[in-house]
């Protein structure tokens, strides 16, 4: 008779320890807070802005040999992106300062350029490497006894960079640019002369999306 009275007691303790863990139970396997999601990565795509500053010379790749100059300008480009891919075109306008290098009966100097190019590149998460080339329209004077006879020249850039995003709007760039211009016309007391001149820039740039 007794056996037969434990039992549904137990059987309703153990109903009434059930009901009120499985709120506790439930809320443990089953947390409806909301959790922290990072922010997409920056998709490299779109318009932009932005100014630049670095260093040009007409005879060296090495931005602290002599007679080079400091080269301050802006940029304006639109860039697309297709899957990792960034494909876009950018046009630039730079103050030369000046970048000296030497002639026949004289020196020359650059002091503006005009750039119209393309750049492709791989975005990584945050960041962008990229090839650039395109043309460049660069106004050279004369100096020391020589002159110049043209006095823009167009040649050809080539180049690469890398971006690094710090939000979806702004980001930092450093690039290198090659830009040959062939066939520069001169002339001085020792006679006339040709050149083939070229120049190189290593710069440092921000650029904002929009």
């Amino acid at each position: 008779m007794r056996t037969q009275l434990l039992i549904p007691i137990t059987a309703g303790l153990l109903a009434f320890a059930a009901a009120g863990c499985s709120p506790a139970w439930a809320e443990d396997y089953y947390d409806t807070s909301p959790r922290y999601a990072p922010p997409p990565p920056p998709s490299f795509s779109g318009s932009y802005v932005g100014v630049h500053a670095g260093a040009a010379s007409a005879r060296s790749a090495n931005p602290f040999a002599k007679g080079n100059s400091l080269q301050l300008g802006v940029q304006a480009g639109h860039d697309m992106r297709l899957g990792p891919a960034v494909i876009g075109a950018e046009v630039e306008g730079s103050n030369l300062g000046g970048a000296e290098r030497r002639v026949r009966g004289g020196k020359i100097k650059e002091k503006w350029r005009a750039a119209l190019k393309g750049r492709a590149g791989i975005a990584l998460d945050r960041t962008l490497l990229y090839g650039t080339a395109g043309f460049a329209f660069t106004k050279f004077e004369g100096t020391g006894g020589a002159r110049v006879r043209d006095g823009w020249k167009t040649g050809y850039l080539m180049g690469a960079g890398i971006e690094q995003a710090f939000s979806d709007t702004v980001s930092f760039k450093v690039e290198y640019n090659y830009v040959r211009t062939p066939g520069l016309k001169t002339r001085s007391s020792l006679g006339h002369g040709k050149e083939d001149i070229g120049s190189h820039a290593l710069k440092a740039g921000l650029n904002y999306r929009f």
